[in-house]
């Protein structure tokens, strides 16, 4: 009785120290993965949109993303409201932004 009492308690010794060790190397992954952060590029189509285009990019600017691996792209679509001078506005505050104009549609569909 007293091998088995002995055999016991040096089994759950081993477990334990297994499963410390594991463990430890699961937080150690786990933070080495959340060190790397990918490049991040939001696309945003607007038209028309002044009144509702500032607070979104206001809303975008305050992430805690790293500035360098983050983008804001936006595609003005023929706005003729005065998006492009807020788009204008927020793309001097912030380099991050950049701004695409789409002046004229070209058409997808050909006469045959």
């Amino acid at each position: 009785m007293k091998y088995c009492t002995y055999f016991l308690v040096f089994t759950g010794v081993i477990y334990t120290l297994f499963v410390v060790i594991i463990v430890r190397a699961l937080c150690t992954i786990r933070s080495e993965v959340s060190e790397i952060k990918p490049f991040i590029s939001v696309v945003i189509a607007a038209r028309n949109e002044r009144f509702t285009i500032g607070s979104c990019l206001a809303a975008l600017m305050e992430q805690d993303y790293h500035p360098e691996l983050f983008e804001v792209i936006i595609v003005d679509d023929r706005s003729d409201d005065g998006t492009s001078e807020v788009l204008s506005r927020f793309s001097a505050l912030w380099n991050s932004i950049k701004i695409l104009r789409v002046d004229k549609l070209r058409s997808l569909i050909h006469d045959i």
